[in-house]
């Protein structure tokens, strides 16, 4: 007599609510992957910077010096201490920058030796990273905490 040819809405709702867990799941990987790729553009562009940072001191007669500004999020390589910005590089406003046994402005002397070299602590969204300087050749090597 009566036919059905529907879902019940328990059905319904059993279904929705299951999409919305897998949604709520996925989007979470998607912001730490996010996060992740985020940070590694980020230790590229530093260890690029830092290079150029070096070279500029082995080039030039003024001493050049990276320094980062956690106010407005960024970091600058400058001339002679507070002398004149060569460029600026900003990093995201929620990441937070310390110096955990670096010593800043990281400074490189004129054979290109780190001045003095340490830890960099970065802490995002998701993740704390570390960033080691050490003596030699002035690259940097990044750990995941």
């Amino acid at each position: 007599m009566f036919s059905a040819k529907g879902f019940t809405l328990i059905e319904v709702l059993l279904v929705l609510s299951l999409a919305g867990i897998l949604f709520i799941v996925g989007q979470g990987f998607t912001l730490q992957s996010l996060d992740r790729k985020q940070f590694q553009q980020f230790y590229e562009e530093f260890n690029l910077d830092l290079l150029y940072l070096q070279q500029l001191n082995i080039s030039s007669k003024s001493a050049y010096t990276l320094n980062f500004d956690p106010i407005v999020s960024k970091y600058h390589i400058r001339s002679s201490g507070r002398g004149n910005v060569v460029f600026t590089r900003d990093y995201p406003d929620e990441w937070v920058i310390e110096p955990n046994t670096l010593k800043l402005p990281i400074k490189y002397s004129k054979n290109g030796t780190l001045k003095n070299p340490g830890t960099l602590r970065i802490e995002t969204k998701y993740r704390t990273y570390f960033i080691t300087c050490s003596f030699g050749k002035g690259r940097c090597y990044s750990e995941e905490k």
